[in-house]
């Protein structure tokens, strides 16, 4: 019996030996990495021939409104410098908005990958009707806003149209009173005696002009009354603009003549025609100022109008995103497993973060600095006026003396950036440069350190370093599993290994980008 139970306990220990070595075996052959942010960084590498240093035409990678304008002619900037910048008010809000939404599905993302329970059903479908009411309200109020945009507008173009009566009675009182000193024949009536001839002919050739500029008036304010399109009712009021403004000029020449001229033995007194004159000239002048004010009134309601329809269309768009994303919670509620949801969620953040970092490379992009130390030659710019897509605003001339052009792939041209740092590199020497300037597949590199140079015309290898994203934890792709559409990793805690659900990103060679789930430091174990 004694000899049974050693023998026993002998088994034991060996098994127990052999298990503590099993696991020791495999823990120790398991790959395991620490997770470190690091920037994903690309070399490209080009040859070129060096050559005298030559102005840069600058502009933004994107067009729009410049907001500000830092710069002069002749001033000196350094690299990095502000030089001008584009308005972005609408960008930053679009900004705002993106990190909004990422918060809300990571929190939603969060609560599923830790286990969080469901809402209640009940809970989601009550605010659903209050969705589905305030998208009711918001539809409402939209209705009225164009039904006020149309009313608004429709008041102004009748009053436009009722005040073309006005116009073609002043213009009628105005030729009367130049029927008054000019005959049929354009002529100034023989009672009047005018000494400068110059003045009388121009006058006389003027008249002919309003005769024609009243016939053309009165087709048009009879025109008004034929039921116009909006498009024809601007139209006619630019056009009667212009035609009293010939009236007007008839009228400033004949006061000129007058004030010289006197009249024949036995004539009215001349005071009288110049006094007619004066007042029908200041009539047509209140005319065409009466017609200015309607045109900028009617622009103004236009774009108050569309303002107003615009808002309310935003918010119909605010009501119905709000009722989508709710439908959409409680849909996964009853619908959809746990790992749906999370490659759902998964999927939607990854979709905004892409909006999201379109938006901020457009913000960065709507700065304008400086590429390299140099002196401002040309400025194309100013405050308010609309920048094209990489349209030259200034030239800058620099102080580095050499540059280097390279010739790289479409591919590699878009990821290399002005500022990205360069090694220039020849035989017997080396030196650093910046790049400049990255059009098409052109690219323009400056040297920075001239204390070692090459010689002029000799050929150089050009090695820049550009970023492709900064702080990011990579882990070779062989880390990653994948199971119902959702990547997840093995993390090591307190000894044990955890899975844990990811929100992957960018590939890079044979890695993998993890951009939710982990932490800088997390142990990563290969399974």
């Amino acid at each position: 019996m004694i000899r049974q139970y050693k023998t026993y306990l002998l088994f034991l220990c060996a098994l127990l030996a052999a298990s503590v070595a099993y696991v020791a075996f495999f823990r120790a052959s398991e790959e395991v990495i620490t997770l470190v942010r690091q920037d994903i960084q690309e070399e490209i590498t080009g040859e070129g021939m060096v050559a005298p240093a030559r102005e840069v035409s600058i502009g933004f990678a994107a067009g729009g409104r410049i907001a500000e304008v830092f710069i002069k002619e002749g001033r000196e900037v350094k690299k990095d410098d502000v030089l001008m910048r584009l308005d972005v008010a609408e960008e930053e809000a679009e900004r705002v908005q993106y990190e909004a939404k990422i918060e809300v599905e990571k929190l939603k993302l969060s609560q599923l990958l830790s286990g969080i329970g469901k809402k209640e059903i009940a809970l989601i479908e009550a605010k659903i009707t209050a969705a589905a009411s305030a998208l009711d309200h918001a539809r409402k109020a939209l209705e009225d806003a164009k039904l006020q945009e149309e009313n608004d507008l429709a008041k102004q173009y009748a009053l436009a149209v009722d005040y073309g009566d006005t116009v073609l009675l002043n213009a009628e009182n105005a030729a009367h009173a130049l029927s008054g000193i000019y005959d049929e024949s354009n002529k100034f009536k023989g009672i009047f005696v005018i000494a400068d001839s110059q003045k009388k002919s121009e006058a006389e050739w003027q008249v002919m002009l309003e005769r024609s500029a009243l016939e053309n008036i009165t087709r048009a304010c009879n025109g008004l009354k034929q039921g116009l399109s909006r498009d024809a009712i601007d139209n006619t009021l630019s056009n009667l603009k212009t035609n009293l403004e010939v009236i007007r000029a008839t009228l400033q020449k004949t006061s000129e003549v007058l004030a010289d001229a006197t009249m024949v033995f036995g004539a009215p007194d001349i005071s009288g025609y110049r006094i007619t004159v004066a007042v029908q000239r200041s009539v047509v002048n209140t005319t065409q100022t009466e017609i200015l004010k309607l045109e900028q009134t009617i622009a103004s309601q236009a774009i108050n109008g569309r303002s107003a329809v615009h808002a309310a269309e935003n918010k119909v768009a605010e009501s119905e995103s709000a009722l989508r994303t709710l439908e959409h919670e409680l849909a996964v509620k009853k619908t959809f497993s746990a790992n749906a949801a999370i490659a759902l969620e998964q999927a939607q953040i990854k979709e905004y973060e892409s909006d999201l970092e379109a938006i901020k490379q457009s913000i960065l992009d709507s700065v304008l600095r400086a590429p390299f130390d140099g002196v401002v030659r040309r400025v194309s710019a100013y405050r308010g006026s609309i920048a094209l897509q990489n349209a030259t605003m200034a030239v800058l001339a620099p102080l580095s003396d050499l540059q280097v052009d390279i010739t790289v792939s479409a591919q590699e041209s878009e990821k290399i950036k002005i500022g990205d740092a360069a090694d220039i590199v020849w035989q017997g020497g080396e030196s650093s440069g910046s790049v400049v300037s990255a059009q098409d597949t052109t690219v323009i590199v400056h040297f920075e350190s001239e204390e070692t140079v090459p010689s002029p015309q000799e050929r150089v290898t050009v090695r820049i370093n550009t970023v492709l994203k900064n702080s990011v934890l990579l882990v070779p792709k062989r880390f990653i599993q994948e199971e119902e559409g959702v990547p997840y990793v093995y993390v090591r805690e307190d000894g044990e290994k955890r899975r844990t659900a990811v929100l992957v990103g960018i590939e890079w060679h044979d890695m993998q980008e993890l951009a939710e789930g982990v932490e800088e430091g997390d142990v990563m174990v290969h399974p």
